[in-house]
């Protein structure tokens, strides 16, 4: 992309511009990531699956299907989404069948 600006309120205009599409173009991929998180956290918890014995297995699917995602904020500084549920047993079953590990 060029771009010929003349002018100091022109340069920061164009400036901004740019920052503008970055930052809704980051923020849209932070999304889908948050969005393929929630889906793979949602699988596999039929029972009798493959991953019965490391993840919780469905017996209502209420909490399976409370998982969702939420742009938390989007700014310069920072872009925040979160996969949660707000169910209120979830937390111990991820106690007992964590579904991210410490790097």
């Amino acid at each position: 992309m060029t771009e010929r600006v003349t002018g100091e309120r022109e340069v920061i205009a164009a400036i901004g511009a740019v920052m503008a599409d970055k930052i809704a173009a980051v923020a849209e991929a932070v999304e889908k990531s948050a969005v393929q998180v929630a889906n793979h956290a949602k699988r596999n918890h039929i029972r009798g699956s493959a991953h019965q014995k490391e993840r919780y297995e469905n017996q209502t699917n209420i909490l399976t299907n409370s998982i969702t995602v939420a742009m938390i904020e989007t700014t310069e500084e920072k872009i925040v989404a979160e996969v949660g549920t707000n169910v209120e047993y979830a937390s111990h079953v991820e106690a007992l069948y964590p579904f991210l590990f410490p790097a």
